[in-house]
């Protein structure tokens, strides 16, 4: 029907009305390109005028099933659901989309909009609406980005979904769930046993995870995260027997490992993340001749744990025997005064340092310690850096919390101001009569105006 100023409209046949815009179309451009779905022929009888301009038309219900999923697959995965609710031929692609990623983003829920609770609830029917209708083959990645939900999201809830997405095939497996479930829900063993062929990506946030070796060999498997997860270093270690091709592994959090040990056959291992572990005490790599080769740079952040044994890097130095360049970061301490030894020994010579055989370094140039404070295993450390490098020029100790980037220095409380000092008392006795002539010493001290003053104004320690 036509519109009241277009009584005098004559109807037009769709593919004359298609011609005649193409027509125009190659007048301005010298040739034209049919949008994807759009139906009739290109040239039609007497068209032949501009027959040697045209392109084809890509008509999308005529393509192989395979390619259409395929293209269906590359885009969003709202844009994807759209496309479903128009297309037959879409919506059986639909229904094994590899690539499934809930966040409140997907579903446009605004954080700051309503009540919590009803888009909570919102968020969780839409997934599970829609992997109940999915086929439950072809998930190529699932993210379960599904944390600001608290209590909504049940135990219950991550199985159902779990066990209907996660099959042989997938590639990526990301689980971030509300906290309150990091004490009620495990993951399950037998989910990535059976996606053990095809898994490249693993990553958990807020559960329990209790490897055993009926897992399989995950042969594939690259990446690894694991945040404030209930694992245990032995049941860690089960899950590192089952991996051969491990090249990244984050552990954040994880206050039930106190002891980190990286198996030998992890040769592809090129990036190790530890932080904030509270009850870890020490890493221990097996040294072999084929390991880290090409690093040159190696940087470790051993933050907030006072028990860690710094000692024990020694194996990580050992195995990069091109190493050009290290960086530690071994602050900040909660418990400042724990493996101190300034009040331990009287002089230099009574302090009974640990040694290791064979160790040499003939290409480290540069350290740097931020966070150097009076831990034992500290010195011990640097007193052997400083023993085995013999190219070593230049050795940076920072008692502090650091410096920004233009040279001021960052606030520090009371005790940590302290524990810099005892630090810095610790570098004169035992540190700064090793250093050799060819090497430059520069050590950080606790500033004169900012943090000094600040033990005067709030008098001693209780």
């Amino acid at each position: 029907m036509s519109s009241s100023g277009d009584q005098n409209r004559k109807p037009m046949c769709r593919s004359v009305w298609l011609r005649r815009q193409r027509a125009k179309m190659t007048e301005h451009h010298g040739s034209t390109v049919s949008l994807a779905g759009t139906r009739g022929p290109l040239c039609q009888k007497g068209d032949t005028k501009f027959a040697g301009n045209t392109a084809p038309v890509l008509e999308l219900d005529k393509l192989p099933e395979d390619v259409l999923h395929h293209i269906h697959s590359l885009v969003p995965l709202r844009d994807a659901a759209r496309a479903a609710c128009v297309s037959h031929r879409f919506l059986r692609s639909w229904r094994r989309f590899p690539n499934l990623t809930f966040n409140w983003e997907t579903f446009r829920l605004n954080l700051d909009g309503g009540p919590l609770c009803e888009r909570a609830k919102k968020f969780a029917n839409g997934i599970h609406h829609i992997l109940q209708n999915h086929s439950g083959t072809g998930v190529k990645t699932l993210d379960l980005q599904v944390r600001p939900c608290g209590d909504v999201i049940t135990a219950n809830h991550l199985d159902i979904w779990l066990q209907a997405a996660v099959k042989s095939g997938i590639i990526k497996l990301a689980l971030d769930i509300p906290r309150i479930q990091s004490i009620r829900f495990n993951f399950s063993c037998s989910l990535i046993s059976s996606a053990a062929s095809s898994l490249q990506s693993f990553s958990l946030s807020y559960c329990g995870f209790h490897p055993t070796p009926t897992i399989g060999c995950l042969r594939s498997l690259k990446n690894v995260s694991l945040t404030l997860v209930h694992i245990s270093e032995d049941e860690l270690g089960c899950f590192f027997d089952c991996t051969i091709s491990l090249e990244k592994l984050e552990v954040a959090l994880c206050d039930d490992i106190t002891f980190l040990k990286i198996p030998s056959h992890l040769h592809q291992l090129r990036i190790l993340r530890v932080f904030v572990c509270r009850r870890l005490q020490a890493l221990n790599m097996p040294v072999s001749p084929d390991r880290f080769l090409h690093l040159r740079n190696l940087k470790i952040y051993c933050c907030g744990m006072d028990n860690f044994d710094y000692f024990s890097l020694v194996y990580f130095l050992k195995a990069c025997p091109t190493l050009e360049s290290f960086f530690l970061s071994a602050g900040p301490h909660f418990d400042l005064r724990r493996d101190s030894i300034i009040h331990e020994y009287s002089h230099a010579d009574s302090l009974h340092r640990r040694r290791t055989a064979e160790f040499h370094q003939s290409n480290l140039k540069k350290v740097t310690i931020t966070g150097f404070c009076s831990a034992k295993s500290l010195i011990e450390l640097t007193c052997l850096i400083l023993e085995s490098s013999s190219s070593l020029r230049f050795l940076v100790l920072d008692t502090t919390g650091g410096y920004d980037n233009t040279g001021i220095c960052d606030c520090m409380e009371r005790e940590a101001v302290m524990e810099a000092l005892r630090g810095v008392e610790a570098i004169k006795k035992y540190i700064k009569g090793k250093v050799p002539s060819s090497v430059h010493l520069e050590v950080l001290e606790p500033c004169g105006r900012c943090h000094i003053p600040k033990l005067r104004k709030l008098g001693p320690a209780r």
